[in-house]
């Protein structure tokens, strides 16, 4: 009955913080909507093509707080150096889970 209803709460939450902490973002994303839009009607699927900033502002929101993390929560069984950003390891954890068969080498842990 409420099939989805959690995920698209906990998207709409995510976007809202988003453009709470940042207002320039929502400032150029409500300007794009009413160049094209205007304010006779609200926005459908169609206009989506037309509207690449606000597109492009849902991609990143999904991105940054995705609503069902696809990593599985881990911990290393001994300290070792990360010298790439942590968003990319979480991302390389990701596709990790999601495809099969996959290995990556350990890198040497010298300074």
């Amino acid at each position: 009955m409420d099939g989805g209803a959690g995920t698209s709460s906990s998207f709409i939450k995510s976007l809202v913080m988003a453009l709470v902490s940042y207002p320039e973002v929502q400032k150029k994303a409500f300007a794009e909507i009413d160049a094209v839009i205007g304010s006779g009607r609200i926005p459908s699927l169609d206009d989506m093509d037309e509207l690449p900033y606000v597109k492009a502002l849902i991609r990143e929101v999904h991105r940054y707080r995705p609503v069902f993390p696809m990593a599985i929560p881990h911990a290393s069984l001994q300290d070792e150096t990360v010298r790439y950003p942590t968003r990319l390891a979480s991302d390389c954890c990701s596709l990790c889970v999601s495809v099969k068969d996959i290995s990556f080498p350990r890198a040497p842990l010298s300074l």
